[in-house]
């Protein structure tokens, strides 16, 4: 590893802190609102965390076939990170397809808004190491494919949440 990642690490792992922090400070100050879900949504997601893990299982299962007869794919940090992506990927399909994603009074606008910036915030360097060439390093798929992964989950959790509010509208002029 470099000192430049070493760096960026840490720099990631402080962010994620002081993110943390803030929220329990803000959220302390909210007088603590929780999250409320009703019987319904509470078994759907019970099932959408059932299909996301035997996804990643079964991700997890090919992604390690596919290093074994081909082991410069990717490396094995990316490789574990991938399977996860796609597991969470599986389980936000599912608990929106059964609207069991979000609370039941929950905004979804600030959703749309975090989601568009966290996508945008790994869209973008992604773009950067793809047109650099360090996306690919000794042939192998490196640590910078799961910034463009993690972008791509934001893009899913958007679209299937935008997806899901056209065909409530939709119903509901029906």
């Amino acid at each position: 590893m470099t000192s430049a990642f070493k760096l960026g690490l840490a720099a990631a792992i402080l962010c994620a802190v002081l993110f943390c922090v803030l929220s329990l400070l803000l959220k302390g100050g909210r007088g603590g609102k929780v999250q409320e879900y009703d019987e319904r949504q509470t078994a759907a997601r019970g099932m959408a965390y059932k299909v996301g893990l035997l996804t990643m299982c079964v991700s997890n299962c090919a992604i390690g076939a596919i290093c074994v007869f081909n082991p410069r794919i990717m490396d094995t940090f990316t490789a574990m990170f991938t399977s996860m992506i796609i597991g969470i990927s599986a389980f936000v399909i599912a608990a929106i397809r059964k609207d069991a994603y979000l609370a039941l009074h929950q905004d979804k606008r600030r959703l749309y808004i975090v989601g568009g910036v966290l996508c945008a915030c790994n869209l973008i360097p992604s773009i950067g190491t793809i047109i650099s060439g360090e996306m690919y390093v000794d042939g192998q798929l490196s640590v910078h494919f799961v910034s463009l992964m993690i972008a791509i989950l934001w893009l899913v959790i958007i679209g299937m949440l935008f997806l899901h509010d056209r065909t409530e509208q939709d119903e509901e002029e029906a």
